[in-house]
């Protein structure tokens, strides 16, 4: 779901989606790293999956 909502471009869903997967997962390297991805997309680049 968090990556249809990334290739709509709605990245505040995304961020929402990915951190509750991260959640689940804390140690899903996929899910970090495209949580990454939206936050660069969105201009929040200082951000990191930690947040």
């Amino acid at each position: 779901m968090a990556s249809a909502y990334f290739n709509q471009g709605e990245y505040e869903s995304a961020i929402v989606a990915y951190k509750s997967a991260i959640e689940l997962v804390p140690n899903d390297a996929d899910a970090c790293n495209s949580l990454g991805a939206v936050y660069y997309e969105h201009g929040s680049i200082e951000r990191d999956c930690r947040d």
